[in-house]
């Protein structure tokens, strides 16, 4: 069984930032990453300017070198904008 199934969906999201379409205006502005194993996302990372905004690694992916990789490409990210 995939991890999809097993995570209950939240139907209420709090802070506006975490609204579906600012989701996705922070991915079209590249300030978004996104860790996959397959097709299931395992990680996520995002920025505002060069704030850290959210970082998720699910908990069956971790100490797996998922959310080091995440943070290093958000560096690497933050530095080239400077």
């Amino acid at each position: 069984m995939g991890w999809r199934r097993q995570i209950p969906i939240l139907t209420v999201l709090v802070r506006e930032e975490d609204k579906p379409q600012e989701l996705i205006k922070t991915s079209k502005e590249g300030k978004m990453g996104v860790a996959k194993i397959g097709n299931d996302v395992v990680g996520i990372l995002s920025l505002t300017g060069n704030r850290l905004r959210r970082f998720f690694v699910h908990p069956d992916y971790q100490r797996m070198g998922i959310g080091r990789s995440l943070v290093e490409n958000a560096v690497s990210h933050a530095k080239n904008a400077v």
